[in-house]
């Protein structure tokens, strides 16, 4: 986001992000709740879902995006391990597998 703002101005920054939020939402239902936590983030919270569900949802929302956007985004996900695993462990897998992808997408 930050070279589309140098380049071609907030407003279109401003409008890649919209695009994505509009994306993002309508994949949303009663157990999905996303959130911008800041700049170009997205977090989507997901409760009773499989990981093969959530697979399956990421991958229609970065068809989605590379279809209907000009938007680049790198996406990751993390499910949880155990009971016993906090919010942060799980965001942070997460985290990191979104620079992992990011970095494939540079090669």
């Amino acid at each position: 986001l930050k070279v589309t703002n140098e380049t071609l101005g907030h407003e279109k920054g401003d409008q890649l992000l919209y695009d994505v939020a509009q994306i993002i939402g309508k994949k949303s239902n009663k157990e999905m709740f996303t959130f911008r936590i800041g700049g170009d983030e997205f977090v989507c919270l997901c409760l009773n879902m499989s990981e093969e569900q959530v697979r399956q949802l990421v991958a229609e929302i970065d068809t989605d995006i590379n279809e209907k956007s000009e938007a680049k985004v790198a996406i990751g996900y993390a499910c949880r391990l155990s009971p016993n695993e906090t919010f942060r462990e799980i965001y942070d897998r997460s985290d990191a597998f979104m620079y992992k992808m990011k970095r494939l997408m540079k090669m």
